[in-house]
């Protein structure tokens, strides 16, 4: 899907004034016209009840409310005019309970301080040319985080006879149903 970034509107929240430039000058660098930053869950609520937002930052270090509680009050169902825009949460402390707690909370991305203009950027496009779909239930408003299914074999089957990659070259003969690389260590 090939999606103009210029029309975009982007909330940056981060207390960190240094940080919260630094992203809304890049993201205006790259072209998008309305990037909007903010340093407090107060203030980003504002926004988010009067103006449309495609694309969320939040870092984890914000107040009066924590990165992760805003997230949550985000998707909160209560909330729901407001609650669909992909979040991408943003921190300097990581750790795996970091990253579970912000999926869990409902953000669809994970982006790691320091970071560069490309890693931004790729963050950026990640979330806006592979959206997730929604899902409700008695205690979560989020993106899904169940897997699509993954086929990486394209070519005939591997396991018979000679093993194809996907290009549909031959790559030799397999034995006992092993790929090539692995035949003769079976053997």
């Amino acid at each position: 899907m090939a999606t103009s970034i210029n029309n975009l509107s982007v909330l940056v929240v981060d207390s960190d004034l240094e940080w919260r430039e630094f992203t809304c000058h890049t993201l205006a660098e790259f072209g998008i016209q309305a990037v909007v930053g903010c340093g407090e869950s107060s203030e980003a609520l504002e926004h988010l009840d009067h103006d449309k937002i495609d694309v969320i930052f939040i870092d984890s270090a914000i107040a009066p409310v924590d990165g992760l509680s805003l997230v949550k009050k985000i998707r909160s169902v209560d909330h729901n005019n407001r609650a669909t825009p992909p979040i991408i949460f943003m921190t300097g402390r990581v750790s795996d309970d970091m990253l579970s707690d912000s999926r869990r909370a409902g953000a669809n991305d994970f982006l790691v301080k320091p970071f560069t203009p490309i890693d931004l950027m790729g963050h950026l496009m990640s979330v806006i040319e592979r959206p997730q779909p929604f899902i409700r239930t008695r205690t979560y408003f989020g993106p899904d985080r169940r897997l699509a299914p993954y086929n990486s074999n394209n070519g005939e089957d591997r396991r018979d006879g000679e093993a194809r990659r996907t290009d549909g070259e031959t790559t030799g003969e397999a034995a006992d149903g092993l790929p090539p690389i692995y035949a003769s260590k079976a053997r």
